[in-house]
């Protein structure tokens, strides 16, 4: 297990303004569209906190850390799961807000939501924040990782709560056949740990690498120290390499509540 610090360009403080700077808070679709240096904007229905770091230029911060909230084009893949209610996506707080109603998935089938991955080599933080309280039936889960898009297949970072062990968790890197097979086949066994509940409420950065050879999964709770999980290579699974990026997630059951996976940011 190797550990190491993530290296951010800006500071998770908030610096102070000139003279001309101000406070202002309101919602996220209300974010000025001009600000000068040093002005602060606290959004009253989302999770960040706005800086103006050059002018009309605004920074975001959840957590006391610089973010870059997620953009360009997704889509999902198995919107619908086996057991018929759909999975959407709300991005009118800049992040997005992935929600999966109760009973969405059986308990072999969860929604991939995607997004062309950059050729490789390259590297992407994702600052995931899930919303999934504690229950004492059905499996919920969270992921991220890569999937190839022409087979469906995937390897992930995920954390799940599992059928009957409601109020612990398991995490680490999972490989699946595709979105109607995520059993199969399933945890790397080595991976397969018992995990806190910070895993489904608090914020996490997971660290994805595709240097060209491995994919590498690095995990952290405070955005700074990492942890390598597992290095594996990008053709064992999926025979062609990955072009996507995917944030998963998985609600089975119909005795529990909804869930969310909100991506906070991407860099």
């Amino acid at each position: 297990m190797t550990v190491t610090r993530q290296q951010t360009g800006a500071g998770g403080g908030f610096g102070g303004g000139g003279g001309g700077s101000s406070t202002a808070q309101g919602t996220a679709a209300s974010i000025p569209g001009t600000c000068t240096t040093g002005n602060l904007y606290f959004t009253t229905d989302s999770l960040y906190t706005l800086r103006c770091s050059a002018t009309n230029t605004w920074s975001y911060f959840v957590d006391g850390q610089s973010v870059t909230p997620p953009s360009g084009s997704w889509a999902f893949d198995h919107a619908t799961g086996l057991n018929g209610p759909a999975v959407t996506v709300d991005t009118t707080r800049k992040y997005h807000s992935i929600h999966a109603p109760t009973d969405t998935h059986q308990s072999t089938d969860g929604t991939l939501y995607y997004t062309t991955a950059p050729a490789a080599p390259y590297t992407r933080t994702f600052v995931i924040r899930p919303n999934m309280p504690a229950a004492a039936s059905g499996t919920q889960a969270w992921a991220v990782g890569f999937q190839e898009a022409s087979t469906h297949k995937f390897v992930v970072f995920m954390a799940e709560s599992p059928n009957g062990d409601g109020y612990r968790s398991r995490y680490g890197t999972y490989k699946g056949d595709n979105v109607t097979t995520w059993n199969s086949p399933a945890f790397d066994v080595s991976q397969q740990a018992p995990g806190g509940m910070s895993l489904f409420s608090g914020y996490v950065w997971v660290r994805l690498t595709d240097n060209n050879t491995n994919l590498i999964f690095e995990l952290s709770f405070d955005g700074q120290f990492f942890t390598t999980l597992q290095t594996v290579s990008r053709t064992a699974h999926m025979s062609g390499g990955p072009d996507r990026l995917v944030v998963g997630i998985k609600k089975a059951g119909s005795t529990v509540h909804d869930v969310y996976v909100n991506i906070v940011g991407i860099q």
